[in-house]
């Protein structure tokens, strides 16, 4: 589990400083597929209590991307399987 946080830190500090950091979406500076697709990984990070404080513009990204109007009906599934996770011991990033 350890070896997989260490992974996980080092690909957000990546996304956060080589790929946000001078860019609003992951592919420049319009929203494309891979924003949906990665957006939807790194959110789960967050619904198991990961903190993206270290991460302020994967935070930024990621909040652009809730704030699309389609965002929580498509995610509304993964919603609800957070919110069963609440309370529970669960390792966060």
């Amino acid at each position: 589990v350890q070896w997989a946080k260490e992974r996980a830190q080092t690909w957000l500090k990546i996304l956060d400083q080589n790929i946000l950091g001078s860019n609003a979406y992951v592919c420049g500076s319009t929203i494309t597929i891979a924003d949906y697709f990665c957006s939807s990984f790194v959110h789960l990070a967050q619904l198991t209590g990961s903190d993206f404080s270290a991460y302020p513009n994967v935070k930024n990204w990621l909040d652009r991307m809730k704030a699309l109007p389609s965002w929580a009906q498509t995610h509304a599934a993964i919603e609800g399987f957070g919110a069963s996770l609440k309370g529970q011991s669960l390792q966060a990033v």
